[in-house]
């Protein structure tokens, strides 16, 4: 992570992102989120989700629903979803995606 100088000179680390297309409509994903993050406090304002970490947070920006056809009767749902961790050390990333992630896995149950 590269550190940067913010406009009122406070130090900051450059945050670490990533994006996903996830094969969940936005209503499957919303429905799955309150598992997905029981263990962190979070906000959800305006389409973006803001969670607290031990130490630093991460920011989940929720894009358009699309869906990829294969044919006129076969189509998945496609979910953007931007993940930025801000001031989170390696632990704290890794915690998190591991929960992020198993709460959505299909066919698990």
């Amino acid at each position: 992570m590269t550190n940067h100088t913010t406009h009122d000179h406070s130090d900051y680390k450059s945050p670490f992102s990533l994006k996903r297309e996830m094969g969940y409509t936005h209503d499957e994903f919303f429905n799955l989120l309150p598992h997905a993050l029981s263990d962190y406090r979070h906000e959800i304002k305006d389409g973006v989700v803001t969670i607290e970490l031990e130490k630093g947070s991460v920011l989940l920006k929720i894009g358009d629903e699309r869906e990829r056809r294969f044919t006129d009767n076969v189509y998945f749902p496609i979910l953007p979803v931007s993940i930025s961790f801000i001031d989170a050390d390696k632990t704290d990333q890794s915690r998190f995606l591991h929960k992020f992630d198993a709460s959505y896995m299909k066919g698990l149950a």
